[in-house]
């Protein structure tokens, strides 16, 4: 049997059209079709951006002005670039773009220097003014000082001398503190007082806080370095911290110290105070717990 393969060919064979050719016409007659615009633009070069040397040259009046030019020319440059990217032209204005944010950011770095140069100058007069001032008063209250001693009436305090005091007060507690550690790091080496040998040099700290009393100011500078920057709200918030942590820390403290004596207590048999009465005698305290575990292993 033969095969007709002339037929298969016939049924593969696709069907061929022909396509016009385009009418001839020009770029009005595709606008007027499709919408289409040719860009017929072209590239001109522009300046380059405002240095800061030239800058620094102008009045504050004239930057201000230059501010506002550059606004307009960026928003300018702005909505070229919308439409172009509406129409799907080509924009060529991003180097322009890039020179007025150029020229807006050095002029933005001049008003700034001007700025804390301006405050620093400001500065400088208050301190001036502040310590014209204070000198004056200085030699107003020694002039009072001397008709009071003439008098006989007590002087009236300066500046000066109240914070000598407060200084004064600040090193004898830090004597005391300095004291009690010592102590306390004596203590933890002897075995005839009632405290744990095992206390760190951060509990022995706490413990030689206890001795004195600190205030706020006192305590807000054994923690925190910038103390004196924090306002009321902060040293409350700060100082709520602090308190939460050295009870936590006083807790454990005290905690170890209970252990170590309730060990001690468990060690001697005796009292073994000089000035107690019950010397050489069995002590009530572990005769009384004693007597109270028995009673509790007899129930």
């Amino acid at each position: 049997m033969s095969v007709n393969w002339h037929y298969f060919r016939a049924m593969n064979r696709r069907p061929t059209t022909t396509i016009p050719k385009a009418a001839t016409g020009n770029v009005k007659n595709l606008y007027e079709l499709t919408g289409f615009k040719q860009d017929t633009r072209q590239y001109l070069s522009t300046g380059r951006p405002w240095r800061a040397e030239e800058l620094r040259l102008k009045s504050h009046d004239d930057l201000h002005k230059l501010w506002y030019v550059l606004l307009k020319e960026k928003n300018k440059l702005k909505s070229d670039w919308l439409v172009s990217q509406q129409l799907g032209q080509m924009f060529y204005g991003y180097s322009d773009i890039i020179k007025v944010r150029l020229s807006m950011s050095r002029l933005l770095t001049i008003v700034n220097e001007r700025k804390k140069l301006r405050n620093e100058y400001r500065r400088h007069l208050e301190d001036e003014y502040i310590a014209k001032k204070k000198g004056e008063e200085t030699a107003a209250i020694e002039r009072e000082n001397e008709r009071r001693k003439e008098q006989g009436l007590k002087p009236i305090m300066t500046e000066q001398a109240i914070l000598d005091i407060i200084k004064e007060k600040a090193a004898k507690k830090r004597a005391i503190i300095d004291s009690s550690f010592e102590e306390a790091k004596a203590a933890t080496q002897n075995q005839e007082v009632a405290i744990s040998p095992f206390l760190t040099e951060e509990d022995l700290k706490l413990i030689s806080t206890t001795k004195v009393k600190l205030g706020q100011g006192d305590i807000l500078r054994m923690y925190v370095k910038n103390w004196a920057e924090l306002d009321l709200r902060q040293r409350r918030k700060v100082m709520g911290h602090i308190n939460a942590q050295r009870a936590m820390h006083a807790k454990e403290v005290f905690l170890k110290e209970l252990s170590a004596l309730g060990r001690k207590l468990g060690k001697q048999t005796e009292a073994k105070d000089d000035k107690s009465r019950i010397k050489n005698k069995k002590d009530p305290l572990k005769l009384r717990l004693g007597g109270i575990t028995a009673a509790e292993a007899a129930m």
